[in-house]
């Protein structure tokens, strides 16, 4: 757990550096993250990107926001409440009990009327939810190649969760990464509820979390399918995945609350002295606490934000497309980073002349229209050997014959640029699937 502890410091350096009001602010924005992106993920509703960053920014007075139907609206609101309700039952020192989860799901499913489900004989049916409280009939999920999985039986939902609850409390003193991936794990193979299982594992594994000075657990439409895929890992009896799954989704949020807390619509009111003040004081905690950043702590930050850039580039210049009544297609993004001599040896080719120590970062983006996949390519990053020892970052699009060297890869706009230039070069690619 050496890497979550590491996210940790730096979280707890960053509170200290700020101070609470300031970090809460910064935090607003990845709350309201998690309220839409968990109703996305459970395929609750269908909203786009644009709009989840517009409801970060500006929560439900966006004017993204004031134009869903009424029922995504409200479901967000409810997701929101919920998360409200975890952090406000640990900063109120409640532990965790069967009564304080049915208060989570009642919570996180009071928008929501309804549920949908197969009997079985096959037969879609509906009912109406019952919040905070346990299923009263069988529940099971259909699996891809057409058997059938079966959760606790409803007569033993309530011994099973007792269990649950009077094992975490015994666990108290493993680490809270632990407690969240088994509390979550655990909680879906019971599926307590007749839905709202999923929302409710994750306000859970949450709970968890910020009880031990970690930050909410957000999943995102994106990473959907490798959520999924490490939690049947997780029933398969491999637990790694999902720990991995949960510490790389930290470092996400790690470093979105980073920016946001030193963006200027946060930041402003602070002035330059102010936020000076601020920066250099969580610099030296992360310098004498040795969080300072090594290359691959670097470079996979840097791969993380120009992912989330990308994403919002290519989506938005696909928009003209879908207004004109085309299918933009389902999109895939992923980042993987490399370091030594497998870098070195995907840098072969690329024109880069890596330090002796490569780290590559590759984002990997493709979008599927119809029965057709187009593959965007990727965007490789690496640093480059320097005679100035600035550590340039050299980025290549793959197959665009583009090259850019930054002194400084922060420059946001200078990325965006790039980005762009390159995705103009891909829409003549994008076209001929249309």
């Amino acid at each position: 757990m050496a890497d979550a502890d590491r996210v940790r410091d730096r979280w707890q350096s960053l509170r200290s550096a700020l101070g609470e009001t300031w970090v809460f602010a910064a935090l607003e924005g990845e709350q309201w993250r998690g309220a839409v992106e968990t109703g996305v993920v459970e395929r609750l509703y269908d909203i786009s990107a644009g709009v989840t960053e517009a409801i970060v920014a500006q929560g439900l007075d966006a004017e993204g926001a004031l134009r869903l139907d009424e029922s995504t609206f409200d479901q967000i609101a409810a997701h929101r409440h919920a998360a409200d309700l975890v952090g406000d039952a640990v900063r109120a020192d409640r532990p965790m009990s069967t009564g304080l989860l049915k208060e989570f799901h009642a919570a996180v499913t009071s928008a929501q009327p309804r549920y949908k489900a197969v009997d079985q004989f096959g037969r879609a049916v509906q009912g109406a939810l019952l919040h905070g409280e346990y299923k009263t009939e069988d529940n099971h999920v259909r699996l891809p190649g057409g058997s059938v999985h079966h959760y606790a039986p409803a007569i033993q939902t309530a011994s099973e969760v007792d269990r649950l609850v009077d094992f975490l409390a015994a666990a108290a003193d493993e680490h809270p990464v632990r407690l969240a991936v088994f509390a979550h794990h655990r909680l879906t193979r019971i599926h307590p509820f007749q839905d709202g299982n999923g929302r409710a594992a994750r306000l859970l594994a949450t709970y968890y979390l910020i009880r031990g000075r970690f930050l909410p657990l957000t999943v995102t439409r994106d990473q959907r399918d490798a959520y999924f895929t490490a939690l049947q890992h997780t029933d398969a009896g491999d637990p790694l995945p999902l720990a991995t799954f949960v510490v790389a989704r930290q470092r996400d949020a790690l470093l979105r609350v980073e920016q946001r807390a030193f963006s200027a619509d946060v930041a402003a009111s602070k002035g330059v002295a102010g936020i000076a003040r601020a920066l250099a004081e969580y610099a030296a905690a992360r310098r004498d606490g040795g969080g300072g950043r090594e290359p691959a702590d670097r470079f996979a930050d840097l791969g993380r934000t120009t992912e989330v850039l990308l994403r919002q580039r290519l989506e938005r210049a696909l928009e003209p497309f879908a207004a004109h009544g085309f299918d933009t297609g389902a999109h895939s993004y992923g980042f993987d980073l490399t370091e030594g001599a497998d870098a070195r040896a995907l840098l072969a080719g690329s024109g880069l002349r890596p330090r002796e120590q490569a780290v590559l970062g590759r984002i990997r983006f493709g979008v599927e229209v119809g029965d057709a996949a187009w593959r965007y390519g990727s965007v490789v990053l690496a640093p480059l050997a320097s005679v100035t020892g600035d550590e340039p970052i050299g980025l290549v699009f793959e197959g665009a014959g583009t090259l850019t060297v930054f002194a400084d890869a922060r420059d946001e706009a200078e990325l965006t640029a790039w980005l762009d230039a390159g995705i103009a070069r891909w829409l003549v690619g994008y076209v001929r699937l249309l």
